[in-house]
């Protein structure tokens, strides 16, 4: 309600009505979104406790698909597709969910008393493989990175003897003279 005392605050109760009336609304459409969002979660929970790896497996790589989920929907979403996949025991697909799961969550914990033992399993090595392809030189973590740099030492060696300057103190006639005319022709 809006109350005007004295015929004054018109425009500004309105103001606030109208402001009122805008929230009201967002809310609205974005309750509505979630109630679209959770049939989905709970049909593919569903689907996967019926035994049906399938189909909650489509389900919830759909529905992952959807831009402006919740944190908690994902989180929701990468767990069971995980759970699907193991149950499929497609275990490098699992073992990705996993992982997109411990990237947006990276406290994530299993639930030890409802997770099946080779979920809870593949969590936690999943989180020390990705500890240790974070980790630096030095720490004990993957050796991806001496890969790139070693790649890009022989890259720089490679460019530095094909422009000529491989060393040796040798002169290149080709690179000397690069417009050089042809040996006359006989008369």
């Amino acid at each position: 309600m809006c109350f005007v005392r004295n015929g004054e605050g018109g425009a500004r109760g309105s103001r606030s009505f109208l402001a009122l009336l805008a929230l009201l609304v967002a809310a609205s459409v974005l309750y509505a979104q979630t109630e679209l969002a959770v049939p989905e979660l709970r049909r593919a929970d569903k689907v996967y406790s019926e035994g049906n790896f399938d189909e909650a497996i489509l389900i919830l790589k759909d529905y992952l698909e959807k831009p402006d989920l919740a944190q908690s929907e994902q989180e929701a979403a990468l767990r069971l597709l995980g759970l699907s996949y193991l149950g499929k025991t497609y275990r490098d697909e699992a073992r990705e969910a996993v992982a997109n799961l411990l990237r947006l969550v990276p406290d994530y914990q299993p639930d030890l008393e409802n997770d099946p033992p080779t979920y809870v399993r593949l969590v936690e090595e999943t989180r020390e493989i990705i500890a240790k392809e974070e980790k630096g030189p030095g720490e004990g973590g993957s050796r991806k990175w001496m890969y790139a740099a070693g790649g890009a030492v022989i890259a720089g060696i490679a460019i530095g003897i094909a422009s000529g300057g491989g060393g040796g103190g040798e002169e290149n006639p080709t690179t000397l003279d690069p417009i050089s005319r042809p040996p006359g022709l006989p008369e």
